[in-house]
């Protein structure tokens, strides 16, 4: 990430983590910006790695690397406190995702146990 784009980037990223730490912080608001950067590092890991991350190793590939892509892995991409959604539980990812093989599911059972989430493009 050089230039420019790259330290705006960065910056913005920066600033999505501290939101995590406020009191009163909306756990919606809070649960949208975590789906997003790890959706974002999942595209990461992709690119890094030549693979998607897979159901099995889950959203944990993101932090620690995997043994068959550590020679590529360039992560962590994300904080392992961003695994878990405000409530303490932890993101679910599945790989291939509901609308195709070229999708992920990323979501939380949230407060009342109901999925809230949605599936993404890698």
């Amino acid at each position: 990430m050089a230039g420019p784009v790259g330290a705006l980037t960065g910056a913005c990223l920066a600033e999505l983590y501290a939101t995590r730490y406020k009191p009163g912080f909306s756990n919606t608001v809070q649960t949208a910006l975590d789906l997003e950067v790890l959706a974002d590092a999942a595209r990461k890991f992709v690119l890094d790695c030549g693979r998607p991350v897979g159901t099995d190793e889950g959203l944990r590939a993101l932090v620690l690397a995997p043994p068959d892509v550590a020679d590529r892995w360039k992560g962590p991409y994300v904080r392992l406190e961003t695994l878990k959604d405000p409530l303490g539980r932890d993101y679910q990812y599945h790989y291939p995702g509901v609308e195709g093989s070229d999708t992920f599911d990323l979501f939380t059972l949230g407060s009342e146990a109901y999925m809230s989430g949605k599936s993404l493009t890698m």
